[in-house]
């Protein structure tokens, strides 16, 4: 899922894109958190959805499709939240897009101030602005639609859409944490009856990105 196919041989002659970080740690990240829901006494107050979308790198195929028509489309989601690349760089080093688009990022908050077990620290140098990166993963097409999001990501590194991006490069301490905070944070947002609302940064951005859908 969310990956390139064989490309340029590397100097070991290995031509194969495995992925391990992109993104088979968010697929993984995924299943795991899917676990643990499924091994609780009981249901959290709102439906969840787990999803892997394929054809990401070709332009979002597959997280298109499920925004437009999936069994939970975009018309009947009130959140979307998105695992991509979590198992690389410092193991504090978790970057979380969307903070400021909507009251998402203040569940996001509480749940970190809530587990200070997990070591991850959101600190303002990890935004990276400059990179938008809401704009280029899986819950793109659901923000288009007016759905408030949340992207975890680790950060790029040297490996990425190369041969060497092999699991054994892998950091899985964080990724098993990630998960977890992954886990917490969408069950407390599906354990709220009141929808996330848009602060008014999120609702012209995603006006405009509505606007562009359109065209």
């Amino acid at each position: 899922f969310d990956h390139e196919p064989p490309g340029t041989p590397n100097a070991q002659g290995d031509s194969i894109y495995n992925g391990a970080d992109d993104d088979a740690s968010g697929t993984v990240g995924l299943l795991e958190a899917a676990r643990a829901f499924a091994a609780l006494p009981g249901p959290p107050v709102r439906s969840v959805v787990f999803a892997a979308v394929s054809a990401e790198e070709m332009g979002l195929l597959g997280s298109t499709h499920l925004a437009a028509e999936g069994p939970s489309p975009a018309s009947s989601t009130s959140a979307n939240l998105n695992m991509d690349m979590l198992s690389r760089n410092g193991p504090d080093s978790l970057f979380v897009f969307g903070q400021t688009y909507s009251s998402l990022g203040k569940v996001f908050r509480d749940v970190l101030e809530n587990h200070p077990e997990l070591g991850f620290k959101v600190r303002p140098g990890l935004q990276m602005p400059k990179l938008d990166l809401i704009r280029f993963s899986d819950q793109a097409p659901f923000m288009a639609r007016g759905v408030p999001v949340l992207l975890f990501n680790s950060g790029f590194h040297p490996d990425l859409h190369t041969p060497d991006d092999e699991v054994e490069r892998a950091d899985t301490d964080k990724l098993a944490r990630a998960a977890r905070l992954m886990f917490y944070l969408a069950w407390a947002v599906a354990n709220d009856p009141a929808d996330p609302v848009w602060t008014e940064e999120g609702r012209v951005r995603t006006e405009a990105m509505q606007k562009a859908l359109k065209r």
